[in-house]
């Protein structure tokens, strides 16, 4: 909560969104969704300006629960991103169960396609799971011209990686962001 309100305090929010990393442990608090909205009012930053990105964890961890919760953060504005798709177990089912605005897919593909085919028609074939579901596509682990190119052709709406800019703290002002067309 800490890290969010600094974040808030920090960042101007009128033309880009903040992602927030939550667990399911956060989702199941019975009091999550509020005090994240408490926030927010505090710091006069619209729902709609908030994306919610959970795991698949939140599969295995009372699904029931932590949908309920993820549908009132939707209708109070938000939206929801599964990151780390194709890491892990990822089940097809999850993107049926859960109300999902984005899908981040892993790293872990776009590494692997540069070396071995058959890894990248499977990261163009989540691409384009991701577009027929009428999903928002990011994928992670960008980290060349060459990489962002290719992600670029196969249809991804959104890159992130090193090649965009690597992480690092922001001062009250302070711009890093390098936007890719």
């Amino acid at each position: 909560w800490q890290t969010l309100t600094e974040a808030l305090q920090t960042l101007d929010l009128t033309r880009v969104r903040l992602a927030i990393n939550v667990s399911p442990a956060h989702l199941l608090a019975s009091d999550f969704l509020g005090r994240l909205f408490s926030i927010l009012e505090e710091h006069d930053t619209s729902p709609c300006r908030i994306t919610l990105e959970i795991t698949e964890e939140v599969v295995y961890r009372n699904l029931e629960k932590n949908v309920s919760v993820l549908k009132q953060a939707q209708k109070l504005g938000m939206s929801i991103a599964l990151d780390d798709f194709g890491s892990g177990y990822s089940s097809l089912s999850m993107l049926d169960a859960l109300p999902l605005n984005k899908l981040k897919i892993d790293q872990s593909l776009v590494q692997k396609a540069q070396s071995n085919e058959r890894t990248a028609n499977i990261l163009e074939a989540a691409i384009s799971l991701a577009k027929q579901l009428d999903l928002t596509c990011c994928v992670e682990g960008v980290e060349t011209a060459e990489a962002a190119r290719e992600i670029g052709q196969m249809g991804a709406d959104e890159l992130q990686g090193y090649w965009i800019g690597k992480p690092a703290l922001l001062r009250k002002g302070e711009k890093r962001l390098r936007l890719v067309s």
